[in-house]
């Protein structure tokens, strides 16, 4: 097994923490570049303003009547009835963009002095000029009164426009003031988002540096306890190997001792048959030895009257008989010494087995 290399360890450590280091700065700049491109006062935010600054500058805005006042003084002047006409229908259409906006902004609008301004003041002055339009000049125009037409020109219908023209000076007014309160306020955010966002990432980097430096010492820690305790695993193996061949020489030479100890007891049991052989064959001669005995007492028994003939006889049986006493006492000695010789030898076959 290869062991666990410490250095590549550390190595791998810092490689990743270097990488998430790296991938979080990396998102920090992209978010501070995105931040920066999108802000308020930024190049993307000028070039919005600027689009909606060129068209309020080149179209007439519906909710302020300029337009409609202007068309109205044209049909004034116009001499055909199909002039007339379409004038008029021009004037229809310029009032249903005006409440068509004015519904939005009245939804839109939150409660404050532009709302007061816009949908109260500069309306207010608004429904009076298309009141005058409606009731005394289009109808005058459609009549071919002149005379009427310049004196509602020139009265009502300009005074109502002008009251309309100085509730709309303030609402510009107003939404200036608003854009511009909104705008500072926005750069503030922003400026206070970016130092927070800058401030925020010093500190994560911190504490995830500290933390990776933590985490990192205790895998290390960790790494180097696995380690000795592989190697002393591995010392431990190699003493129980070793005992194991020690126990295997051993039981190697146990095992010669009892072949050795088994051929030893072969031996002894030879011996042992040998003597019981032996003994058997003495067994044999002490009967012929009794059987002769009980013979020449029957003989001496037989022969009691002719005692004194036979004295002689009998002197020779009793030596035949003390001659026979002697082997079967030297049988005996001899089976008792082959008796010993066994029991000694069955003794050490014993404590060889042991």
């Amino acid at each position: 097994m290869k062991p666990v290399s410490v250095t590549s360890v550390r190595n791998k450590l810092t490689l990743l923490v270097g990488a998430f280091l790296g991938a979080f700065l990396l998102f920090g700049g992209v978010a501070g570049w995105a931040l920066s491109a999108v802000k308020v006062g930024g190049p993307y935010y000028s070039r919005i303003v600027q689009s909606k600054d060129l068209i309020a500058d080149v179209l007439p805005p519906p909710e302020y009547l300029i337009e409609s006042y202007l068309v109205a003084l044209q049909l004034k002047d116009a001499t055909g009835s199909d002039e007339r006409q379409a004038l008029v229908e021009s004037l229809k259409k310029l009032r249903t963009d005006y409440d068509d906006r004015h519904t939005f902004w009245e939804k839109d609008l939150p409660e404050s002095p532009l709302r007061v301004a816009l949908l109260e003041k500069s309306h207010t002055a608004a429904q009076r000029f298309f009141a005058v339009l409606d009731q005394e000049y289009i109808p005058a125009v459609f009549r071919g009164d002149s005379a009427r037409l310049k004196v509602v020109a020139t009265t009502s219908l300009k005074a109502s426009y002008q009251e309309h023209r100085s509730a709309v000076d303030t609402v510009v007014s107003l939404a200036t003031q608003r854009y511009q309160s909104d705008e500072t306020t926005a750069l503030v955010v922003v400026r206070f988002a970016v130092l927070a966002l800058a401030v925020l990432s010093l500190v994560m980097l911190a504490v995830m540096g500290v933390l990776t430096w933590r985490a990192s010492l205790s895998i290390m820690k960790e790494v180097i306890h696995q380690t000795q305790d592989l190697e002393r695993t591995h010392l431990e193996l190699h003493e129980a190997f070793t005992q194991l061949g020690e126990v295997a020489t051993r039981v190697k030479h146990d095992a010669e001792q009892v072949a050795h100890t088994g051929f030893q007891l072969d031996t002894a049991v030879a011996a042992t048959n040998e003597a019981m052989v032996s003994v058997a064959g003495s067994m044999g001669e002490v009967a012929k030895a009794v059987e002769q005995v009980a013979g020449l007492s029957a003989n001496l028994a037989a022969s009691c009257s002719e005692q004194e003939a036979g004295t002689a006889e009998a002197l020779s049986a009793l030596e035949v008989m003390l001659t026979t006493t002697e082997r079967v006492s030297t049988a005996s000695g001899h089976q008792q010494a082959m008796a010993r010789s066994v029991g000694h030898e069955m003794d050490a076959a014993a404590q060889a087995v042991q």
